[in-house]
């Protein structure tokens, strides 16, 4: 969940290094990276958002409603699941205090992967299928976890 705490590094530069060290990987092995990146990315993020966004709601939208509402659709749904995770994430692992900033953050995440979804909405159309939404997911999700992995080193 790499957009939120990027979206207020943006908007509070300032606070930027205490908003971009993640908590979650403090003491984190290299063993952990690679299960995130091999195991849990790829079948618990990737495969199960993609199908079921951009492969049963796109889908079924799609044929209901036209291609123009189904991208729409999906993606503004999966913008609005990320709202959970992303408060509880910056609420209890960056202890953010204050409504506005943590209300800020989610959007922030809300606006990313709306955009995020409809890159994958385009890709789904493009490739015909989800396996380039999949691969594409779980890409830029790896990119993200390593790259956090590092910084924290």
């Amino acid at each position: 969940m790499i957009p939120a705490p990027l979206f207020l590094a943006l908007l509070f530069p300032g606070q930027a290094d205490s908003v971009m060290d993640d908590p979650r990987l403090e003491g984190a092995a290299t063993i952990d990276l690679i299960y995130q990146v091999l195991v849990r990315i790829p079948i618990g993020t990737a495969l199960f958002e993609e199908t079921a966004f951009r492969g049963v709601l796109f889908g079924a939208w799609r044929k209901a409603h036209g291609l123009r509402n189904a991208v729409l659709g999906s993606s503004l749904v999966f913008g609005l699941w990320h709202i959970t995770p992303t408060f509880n994430m910056l609420r209890d692992s960056y202890r953010l205090d204050g409504v506005a900033l943590l209300a800020l953050g989610v959007l922030g995440a809300v606006l990313v992967t709306f955009v995020g979804g409809l890159f994958f909405s385009w890709l789904r159309w493009r490739t015909k299928g989800i396996h380039g939404p999949i691969l594409t997911h779980w890409l830029i999700s790896s990119l993200a976890a390593t790259a956090a992995f590092v910084a924290t080193r």
